[in-house]
């Protein structure tokens, strides 16, 4: 994180602030300020500070006052984060989460249209499809699609009123 905060320009010090703080725990672009390791770097020290503070921001604002940084990138470095905050909790979780497994990062339903009462009883084609996106530790992404039939949607909809019920 030294090398971050020893970047002279304050612009070019905000831009890549605010692309390593955006992809702290993906492996998508970055500027080309800094080099590809000190990036790494930047981000390890960074996941590292969150967790040692458990993202208390004043214990954060301590800890990066005592490495004697610039105010000025110190309260920017501390705005970003404060905007990102859940964003970065998200992503915090689903990194930890996927050192398990693959973790659904996003899901959608869609539903397919069933006109009339007649058709519904001997409809043959899916009227459900659930789409996924999981992520592994690595950080690759997949996307899963699941078509859902009339009778796995019955079995769905009973355990839901069960859980309701109970």
């Amino acid at each position: 994180m030294d090398k971050l905060f020893k970047i002279p320009s304050l612009e070019d010090f905000k831009t890549v602030t605010d692309e390593i703080i955006s992809n702290l725990y993906n492996l998508d672009n970055h500027p080309n300020i800094l080099q590809e390791d000190d990036i790494k770097l930047a981000k390890e020290d960074i996941r590292r500070c969150l967790l040692e503070t458990n993202f208390d921001m004043d214990r954060l604002t301590t800890l990066l006052e005592s490495q004697q940084c610039n105010e000025n990138k110190v309260s920017y470095f501390l705005s970003s984060l404060k905007e990102r905050k859940s964003d970065l909790l998200l992503s915090m979780f689903i990194h930890f989460n996927s050192a398990f497994g693959e973790t659904v990062q996003e899901f959608n339903w869609l539903v397919k249209l069933v006109l009339g009462t007649s058709e519904l009883k001997t409809v043959r084609y899916p009227l459900l499809q659930l789409i996924m996106l999981t992520v592994t530790k690595t950080g690759n992404k997949d996307k899963k699609v699941f078509d859902i039939k009339k009778d796995m949607l019955d079995k769905m909809i009973d355990v839901i009123e069960v859980a309701l019920n109970t």
